[in-house]
């Protein structure tokens, strides 16, 4: 048996980074998509191959990639996620894919659920969205690796709550951004504006 997930890249029509000051944006979700079929595996492994020959093939284990120590507020998983970036780009790893696929499992194993072990699965996956171009092609792949843990794990998170889940799980990528790409690729719909306003947190 398997399942599949789908995940819509996004445009920006108005207000672009105007949410991280408390604003509204106005994105839209597109055809283009990343696509992840995929099913269980009884351990914590992680295989999936990408039909795009650019990418390949990516294995790992949950355990070999989650935090150290379990993560008790946001401050911490940020200080570990940007101290993880910074040895990447000095091992000059930081591009490759594979971080995508183990945001959501890093950030579930480390913070959400680190009392419990967690399963992984086997997929394949395959994405029309244009790279490097501003249509969240990166978040749709986190997105998409997020439902299939949450599927496979029984984690019965709401849509909105994995909109802040999948924000902050990519910064394991080495980004720093908000949740605005998230909201629009969860809650879009064909042919509609998503009308999306985050509340920045008070330091």
């Amino acid at each position: 048996p398997v399942a599949i997930v789908r995940t819509p890249g996004r445009l920006n029509v108005l207000g672009m980074h105007v949410d991280h000051r408390g604003g509204f944006v106005n994105p839209m979700a597109l055809s283009q998509e990343v696509v992840l079929v995929f099913t269980p595996n009884a351990d914590d492994l992680i295989d999936v191959t990408n039909l795009n020959s650019d990418f390949g093939r990516r294995t790992f284990r949950i355990g070999q990639i989650q935090p150290p120590h379990v993560m008790t507020d946001t401050p911490a998983w940020l200080d570990w996620t940007q101290s993880l970036t910074a040895q990447r780009v000095q091992e000059n790893l930081a591009a490759d894919w594979t971080h995508k696929l183990a945001a959501p499992c890093a950030y579930l194993a480390g913070v959400l659920c680190p009392d419990r072990p967690l399963r992984g699965f086997c997929g394949v996956m395959s994405g029309n969205i244009m790279q490097q171009v501003g249509l969240s092609s990166s978040s749709a792949v986190v997105v998409a690796a997020m439902l299939a843990m949450t599927a496979v794990n029984d984690l019965p998170l709401s849509h909105d709550d994995l909109v802040e889940r999948c924000g902050i799980a990519e910064w394991y990528v080495g980004t720093r951004g908000g949740f605005g790409d998230h909201a629009a690729i969860l809650r879009g719909r064909a042919g509609q504006l998503v009308r999306v306003r985050t509340v920045p947190e008070l330091t």
